[in-house]
């Protein structure tokens, strides 16, 4: 009677021995799951607090046929020389965007990005520009075409 004994009591402590291994294992991936992706929620957070755009055009003297408007990157990232740009709530497709001061890929801190919006019709009243930067980070312009 006493080996039985001893037989299942190690049965059921290999038994347990398995199961918490295997919970380890689920748990330990499941850990190490969470912990990625907080690092790189936590990189991208970064990234937003150190974008930002800024449409510097003068309100009163403003080109409109076609449409431009110059965006400073006043933020601390080099950023994609692209923007999406909406016209009064309406997306543009017809967009060109020209560096002004270097040629290269990226658009650097302090540089500024002259944006050329084409086939846009502007009757006299307020409209408003808005640009997006690819990460999400806007500016927002308001002008005044009068009439005449």
């Amino acid at each position: 009677m006493g080996f039985s004994l001893s037989t299942s009591h190690m049965i059921f402590f290999i038994g347990a021995l398995i199961v918490a291994s295997s919970v380890m294992a689920i748990m330990v991936n499941v850990i190490l799951t969470v912990s990625t992706n907080m690092e790189n929620r936590g990189e991208d957070l970064s990234l937003r607090l150190e974008t930002d755009v800024t449409i510097i055009n003068d309100p009163d003297n403003m080109a409109t046929d076609p449409l431009i408007v110059y965006v400073k990157n006043t933020g601390r990232v080099k950023l994609e020389a692209t923007l999406d740009v909406f016209v009064d709530n309406e997306y543009m497709t017809n967009v060109t965007f020209t560096q002004l001061d270097n040629n290269s890929d990226l658009w650097q801190p302090g540089e500024v990005l002259k944006v050329t919006i084409y086939d846009v019709t502007l009757n006299a009243g307020e409209h408003t520009v808005v640009v997006a930067t690819t990460n999400g980070i806007t500016d927002r312009f308001t002008f005044i075409i009068q009439e005449g």
